[in-house]
């Protein structure tokens, strides 16, 4: 191959030392001056430095050096199994040499990992996986674990025998609750220090389905048995998750067994995850007032009374919404929001019919306070057109109007446990 003449060509050399990089050591350094050519505006120069780099690659390609597939060690003898090259920057150029050996060895971790699954006859099924994010060693090694769980699936192995050499990984592995209860189902073992007709009453409680482990549940048919990485994910995504408002344990446990998943602690590990969760602790409701006995509502069917209320204004957001419009149910207590740029009389109509009148017929009362957006003339005929009551609120009482008024107190402080990362902490300033 001759040297390059042109800018083009060694745009075409570049690109293949990119394909071929796993296969050469140290190809960011010695491409250096190949990119430095690229980059100068002049005219087109090929340098010393280039011909000699050039000269390098060639001679490694002619004799490459010998790579192994990553397999357990049986002999001394140690083969590289690809090489991964980066070139320092800024400050990763005065690190000391042994953090630029561990600085190598994150770099190298999070590049990617092999698979390997042999069985006693040499049949061998293998596998790549390349981390499309930061990974530490160990972490590399539990994604490592995982595909290759993923992959011994999918080929219809029953029994694996793992080699690691992480005995953080290894035990944790083992540790997994699920496992006695799938050795019982596969193999009839019953664990040391349980009474077998004990045991077998717990066990009746589950069944295995193509590998999975589900417990029988009452409301719902089959719940999915979590382990413990498993049930700590679906924790976070069930309580602080895009679409979640960070809600006590008691409803994080119900939450949980309706998305259909279940594991022995779970209640203690929900009241743990509510008693740690910053945003639910700095935002926590303070009460001042002292306990008194709850008062009775007349309430004969769902959605016979409503009431409303306006909660806001809050800093403004896509659309210049910065008002919310709420009405609740007080038969089921379901609520109906709607966020507004500016509440005017025609909007509140507007609300009512979309939201209440034509989602769940016609109410027979409807609560509010003495706002202007209410006491119009226009929302009072509208009602008495189609035969609702509209009561008023008691000034400078809203107690009067409490189902409201504490269904933006629960609105308000989700938003807030939401925008706790929020710059400034808009809403801690807003008092309803």
């Amino acid at each position: 191959m001759q040297s390059p003449t042109t800018i083009k060509e060694v745009q075409r050399l570049t690109g293949r030392l990119a394909a071929l990089s796993r296969f050469l050591p140290a190809a960011a350094t010695r491409s250096y001056h190949f990119f430095k050519t690229i980059k100068r505006s002049e005219k087109f120069t090929w340098t010393t430095d280039c011909e000699k780099a050039f000269s390098e690659f060639k001679q490694i390609l002619a004799s490459p050096p010998i790579l192994q597939k990553p397999e357990q060690e049986t002999e001394n003898e140690q083969h590289p199994v690809y090489f991964v090259s980066r070139v320092l920057q800024d400050a990763e150029l005065r690190y000391p040499t042994i953090k630029k050996l561990a600085f190598g060895l994150v770099v190298t971790a999070r590049c990617g990992a092999g698979i390997l699954l042999k069985d006693d006859e040499g049949v061998q099924a293998e596998r790549s996986i390349k981390f499309l994010f930061q990974a530490t060693n160990n972490q590399a090694e539990y994604e490592a674990l995982l595909a290759g769980l993923r992959l011994a699936k999918e080929v219809g192995i029953s029994f694996l025998t793992v080699h690691c050499d992480s005995l953080l990984v290894v035990q944790q592995e083992e540790e997994d609750w699920r496992n006695i209860f799938i050795n019982y189902m596969r193999n009839g073992e019953i664990p040391e220090g349980e009474t077998p007709r004990s045991f077998r009453y717990k066990a009746a409680q589950y069944t295995l389905l193509e590998a999975e482990l589900y417990k029988r549940g009452i409301s719902i048919p089959l719940l999915k048995c979590l382990g413990p990485a498993e049930a700590e994910t679906s924790l976070n995504e069930l309580h602080g998750g895009i679409c979640e408002n960070h809600t006590g344990s008691r409803s994080l446990v119900t939450r949980t067994l309706r998305a259909g998943y279940y594991w022995p602690t779970m209640k203690k590990d929900c009241n743990n995850k509510v008693q740690c969760c910053d945003a639910c602790q700095r935002c926590a409701p303070l009460i001042h007032n002292p306990t008194e006995l709850l008062h009775t509502s007349n309430i004969s069917w769902p959605f016979h009374k409503w009431g409303m209320d306006i909660l806001g204004p809050f800093p403004i957001s896509t659309g210049q919404v910065k008002f919310l419009l709420v009405a609740i149910d007080y038969f089921t207590k379901w609520v109906e929001a709607q966020p507004f740029a500016k509440i005017t009389a025609e909007k509140v109509q507007n609300f009512i019919w979309k939201s209440i009148i034509c989602r769940f017929s016609l109410p027979r009362e409807i609560m509010s306070d003495n706002g202007r957006q209410f006491t119009n003339r226009k929302i009072a005929s509208y009602l008495t057109d189609i035969h609702i009551k509209h009561h008023f609120s008691s000034v400078e009482h809203p107690q009067t109007n409490g189902l409201a008024e504490a269904a933006n107190k629960v609105i308000l402080q989700a938003l807030k446990k939401k925008l706790t990362d929020a710059k400034g902490d808009e809403l801690s300033s807003y008092q309803k």
